[in-house]
């Protein structure tokens, strides 16, 4: 698939290692970001995800305006696909249909395993001794698209879910590469 304009989506420590990575991509694509304010964490990304789009001249668009125009966003980009990283709201149905059924979503594990939400605390309870990201297409069911890449991440016995989230933030930007 050949992606020219991407409207990315994304929160959370893994959104923002997309947003810095996104300079070395600015020949091949062109990016909008959505993002929002993330509640009840230990320390929400949302600001540092707009600094970094300003920082690079992308637009970027709130949540809320997502929400009522994210149809026209779409149009008015030219969107090709819809990437999600660290991303909790669906994509509506008329935007789907805009890109094509284009609509990437990564996944905190070795997808089926794991699938839905807080799969890297789930693995860790678990006792699980890797984990990983999978890169996906959005489907109907909750994490059941077909899989386009995914990397195994090895868990050490003292890790905790921010140390997998830094070890996996490197391949987070892969989803940029994927053709």
């Amino acid at each position: 698939m050949k992606l020219n304009s991407i409207v990315l989506c994304l929160a959370t420590e893994k959104g923002l290692a997309v947003a810095k990575s996104l300079q070395r991509f600015r020949s091949l694509h062109t990016f909008t970001i959505c993002t929002f304010r993330e509640e009840n964490v230990a320390e929400c990304f949302q600001n540092r995800i707009l600094l970094e789009a300003g920082r690079q001249g992308i637009r970027h668009v709130a949540l809320p305006e997502w929400r009522d125009s994210a149809g026209q966003i779409v149009r008015e980009v030219k969107a090709d696909a819809i990437i999600c990283i660290g991303w909790r709201y669906l994509v509506p149905d008329e935007v789907v249909t805009l890109v094509q059924g284009n609509v990437i979503v990564a996944h905190d594990s070795l997808l089926p395993k794991f699938r839905g939400f807080a799969p890297l605390p789930t693995a860790l309870i678990c006792g699980e001794k890797e984990t990983g990201v999978t890169f996906l297409r959005a489907s109907a069911v909750v994490d059941a698209g077909a899989v386009y890449w995914q990397k195994a991440i090895y868990i050490e016995d003292d890790d905790t879910i921010r140390d997998l989230i830094k070890k996996r933030s490197p391949y987070t930007s892969k989803v940029l590469r994927l053709r």
